[in-house]
């Protein structure tokens, strides 16, 4: 899957991400949800979001999410990005699985691109961390700081590739 991936966004030749291939396929940012009531209201009114993907359960603590937008460790601001969470999930674009040594632990990557009013692509991940098999717990939400990051997602080896929206069955 991930040959598909890398096929469609990287550039044989430079080597490069296709930054124009990521912006055509981009969806509309969505609009900031800027109240804690109207962040549950979107996940319907419940504490815990349950989603199943691929036989995988994502599991969201509304709560600490809102709180990861609002008042993250970093005091970076997130408030832009607090409506991207159920169409990350909903629609990805890719779908990696890897494990991290360092915590002993699978890593579910949901990456999508994004666009705003002025056509800046906004490169979004999901990472949710396996708490029992095959369930995996939310833990952040990011802006891509750099097209390094999105290029590792893109050639990450098949074998991790769970999804890829435009892969040809």
């Amino acid at each position: 899957m991930s040959l598909s991936a890398e096929n469609r966004y990287i550039n044989k030749r430079s080597d490069m991400v296709k930054e124009n291939k990521l912006l055509a396929d981009a969806e509309i940012l969505p609009k900031r949800i800027r109240k804690w009531k109207n962040f549950k209201e979107a996940f319907g009114n419940i504490n815990q979001y349950e989603f199943n993907f691929l036989d995988l359960k994502i599991v969201i603590d509304i709560r600490y999410a809102y709180n990861y937008f609002t008042k993250n460790t970093y005091a970076e601001n997130r408030n832009n990005i607090t409506g991207t969470i159920l169409p990350l999930l909903r629609d990805p674009l890719i779908v990696i699985k890897r494990y991290d040594p360092t915590k002993s632990v699978n890593i579910l990557t949901f990456y999508k691109p994004f666009r705003n009013e002025n056509g800046i692509v906004h490169l979004l991940m999901f990472n949710a961390y396996e708490i029992d098999v095959d369930v995996y717990r939310f833990k952040t939400v990011f802006e891509a700081s750099s097209l390094h990051k999105v290029k590792d997602v893109i050639k990450m080896p098949d074998v991790n590739t769970l999804y890829f929206k435009y892969e040809k069955n």
